[in-house]
């Protein structure tokens, strides 16, 4: 089905998340961070969450939205960023 995914800014915080949140979210929530080496299958993301992205993340953050959007068009339901700290 589809899934939500939280991107966090590194990967110790999507790794902590994923320990600490696991048990208490339902098997559609995945957990990413924003760079280094992408791994997860993002072909049936619905919903993707930014959780505070940083002015470093913003490259990454946008090359996300545009591959997200490609791969799921119209069933790409919603994109939040809580938090950015982008800068144009």
């Amino acid at each position: 089905g589809a899934k939500l995914r939280i991107y966090f800014p590194d990967e110790g915080s999507a790794a902590l998340a994923r320990r600490d949140w696991k048990p208490e979210v339902p098997s559609c929530v995945e957990f990413s961070s924003c760079g280094g080496v992408q791994v997860a299958d993002t072909s049936k993301d619905s919903v993707v969450l930014f959780f505070c992205p940083r002015a470093s993340e913003a490259e990454f953050v946008e090359q996300i939205l545009y591959e997200t959007e490609e791969k799921r068009g119209d069933e790409l339901m919603l994109t939040v960023m809580v938090n950015p700290l982008l800068v144009d």
